[in-house]
């Protein structure tokens, strides 16, 4: 019954669809996808915008990273 209680009480952020792309996109860059497939799978035709979006939030993480 305390697990009950615990789980109605507890908040959780609005989910959205959009958060679970960008997770997944974030996730195989770190593993070292390749930013071409991925541009593929996400139905970007031009990879400017994947590399823009994902890419450019990866480098800043392995600068702070390495800092």
């Amino acid at each position: 019954m305390r697990q009950l209680e615990a789980e109605q009480g507890a908040r959780f952020r609005a989910f959205r669809c959009r958060d679970l792309r960008h997770t997944f996109s974030v996730r195989w860059l770190e593993q070292g996808g390749n930013v071409y497939a991925l541009s593929h799978h996400l139905g970007h035709s031009p990879v400017d915008t994947t590399d823009r979006v994902y890419g450019a939030w990866l480098r800043k993480e392995r600068r702070r990273a390495r800092a």
